[in-house]
């Protein structure tokens, strides 16, 4: 659980730090001299490097997200106009909803199927707010500016608490992105100079980008880890002191023939959290398999042996509870009238660990790394779920 707070915190942060600086800068008065044009055009191109990203990415909601503030910027630009008051009126009610949507949806390239209907649906919302409709829904009595009042607020909290509740459940640069984009529009709306705020809104969701792309490249999908490329990287960046860990979950395969390879994947994320709650600073990374590593920077192995052995004792003392199996169809129905619920079912959930630090014998991350491996295998060959420690 530590570790998961830790993930929504380091999503957070790049949002929260542009939005913080927009309004930092706005107080002290830096930006007042900038004209708009220039506003305009850095929100252009800040647009449209994040749509060369989405690009590659392969982000349709994304790509979205950066159409839909380059419209609003050409509307908020143009607001003092009366004929478009209900138009904004209208997305102000739809961007929450539709950003919040989009965040819950799954994501697909541009040119795929699922991405045109995306793009598609655009078409639609821009129907919706049209003039020609507008006029009509007026001439029927039924004008949106009679609803100005309270319902932008209602689709505001909506929007912003399903957007909070993806990034609380599934903490990803993306879902932290939509969230930034969306309170940067919210204050866009009410701003007396609202192209700053979209401008932000544009690096917030570059940065998501950015940080979609480090992902990839630096972290495991299935457990939500740093993974190997990440671990190699900081193998070049460690000092002269430091302990590596090869942690290995006990009779894996057997998990995966018994229950079924979902129930092994489960069972990886759930080690995969612990190891990230791991104390002592150390950090946990996927090396591969049921295989991962940690290491301890700045310190030796009879330091780093304490919070392991804690971290081992842990998930062996914590049996992993195994999901029900769904029901048969036909069975469904008479399992949901039956009065007492089924027993839990529980897994025994162990690891083996070697641990190797710098020293004389091993001089260099990769000969640490290759020792704490070597010790790993001692461990199991012991018996399993024990720490086995290098000498020297």
């Amino acid at each position: 659980m530590r570790g998961h707070h830790r993930d929504i915190l380091h999503r957070l942060l790049p949002p929260a730090a542009v939005l913080a600086a927009a309004a930092g800068l706005l107080h002290l008065g830096l930006l007042a001299e900038i004209a708009p044009a220039r506003f305009t055009l850095g929100l252009r191109l800040v647009l449209a490097a994040a749509l060369a990203l989405a690009w590659r990415l392969r982000s349709a909601q994304a790509a979205r997200a950066a159409v839909l503030l380059l419209a609003l910027g050409a509307l908020l630009n143009a607001r003092a106009s009366e004929t478009l008051a209900p138009t904004l009126l209208l997305i102000r009610v739809l961007l929450p909803l539709d950003l919040a949507l989009g965040a819950w949806l799954r994501d697909a390239s541009l040119l795929s199927r699922r991405g045109i209907l995306r793009f598609g649906w655009l078409g639609v919302e821009a129907a919706l707010v049209s003039p020609l409709l507008l006029e009509r829904l007026a001439s029927l009595g039924l004008s949106p500016t009679l609803l100005a009042s309270w319902v932008p607020a209602v689709t505001l909290v909506a929007g912003a608490s399903g957007l909070v509740l993806r990034v609380v459940f599934r903490p990803t640069p993306l879902s932290a992105g939509w969230l930034g984009v969306l309170l940067a529009a919210t204050v866009a709306f009410e701003a007396q100079q609202p192209m700053p705020w979209l401008v932000a809104g544009g690096l917030t969701l570059f940065v998501a980008l950015v940080e979609r792309a480090f992902a990839l490249a630096f972290e495991d999908r299935l457990t939500g880890l740093a993974g190997r490329a990440a671990l190699e990287q900081r193998l070049g960046e460690l000092g002269e002191r430091y302990a590596i860990a090869m942690v290995d979950v006990d009779h894996f395969k057997k998990v995966n023939d018994r229950h079924g390879h979902d129930t092994g994947d489960e069972v990886l994320r759930w080690v995969a959290s612990r190891l990230n709650g791991v104390s002592g600073g150390g950090a946990a990374y996927r090396y591969g398999g049921e295989e991962f590593d940690i290491v301890f920077a700045g310190r030796d192995a009879a330091a780093a042996k304490a919070h392991l052995e804690a971290l081992r004792q842990s998930i062996a003392e914590r049996p992993f509870v195994l999901r029900p199996p769904r029901p048969p169809a036909k069975r469904a129905r008479a399992q949901k009238s039956t009065k007492r619920p089924a027993a839990q079912r529980t897994l025994a959930v162990t690891v083996s660990i070697g641990l190797a630090a710098s020293g004389a014998r091993a001089k260099t991350p990769t000969a640490v790394l290759k020792a704490a491996d070597k010790d790993l295998y001692r461990a199991k060959r012991a018996g399993r779920n024990r720490l086995s420690r290098s000498r020297g």
